[in-house]
């Protein structure tokens, strides 16, 4: 239980710290931050890594995909779009390579 939490925590401060080779792009937003930092987003990432067989390609499609329509969500209430769709993609990548490397 304890490495359990342990994992969870580390997670969750590796997506929190934000990636400053992404400044001033398209991901470097409130928005992309405030789903970044959102307990939901860290249990996610904990629970894909907690399949010992989950393909790295599909937890790359399906979290790249939950923080684009996170985001897209928020900037509806100010008719925002995401675009650049594959920064989210590029970001989410080497978010969870460094979640891999660091385990």
């Amino acid at each position: 239980m304890k490495k359990q939490k342990y994992l969870k925590n580390k997670i969750g401060n590796m997506a929190r710290d934000f990636d400053r080779s992404y400044d001033n792009t398209v991901v470097d937003t409130y928005a992309f931050d405030k789903v970044l930092k959102s307990k939901s987003f860290s249990d996610m990432i904990y629970k894909y890594f907690s399949y010992d067989n989950m393909d790295f390609s599909l937890i790359k499609e399906k979290t790249s995909s939950y923080v684009i329509n996170e985001v897209a969500e928020i900037y509806e209430k100010t008719q925002r779009k995401v675009v650049e769709k594959e920064v989210y993609h590029e970001y989410i990548e080497a978010l969870l390579g460094r979640i891999i490397q660091a385990n």
